[in-house]
């Protein structure tokens, strides 16, 4: 059987991080995009919505790979 290294929980933190900031910028680069190409306004609509979704999943992400932990305020 394989083992995780000891540190494998922080690298997957910090790939999540990663994929959180990715996300965000992805989300606003969807929503000027939709904005500066799309003429009608329900297409464009619908891709602003996707790209705040996008920004959504990636501020949930970088939230999950922040944990508060319980001593550090004392």
């Amino acid at each position: 059987m394989a083992r995780a290294a000891p540190d494998s929980a922080g690298l997957g933190a910090c790939h999540m991080k990663i994929l959180g900031f990715v996300l965000l910028v992805s989300g606003w680069a969807i929503v000027l995009t939709a904005i500066a190409l799309l003429t009608e306004e329900v297409p464009r609509a619908a891709f602003v919505l996707a790209g705040i979704g996008v920004e959504i999943v990636g501020l949930l992400l970088l939230i999950r790979a922040h944990p508060v932990r319980r001593g550090e305020h004392e």
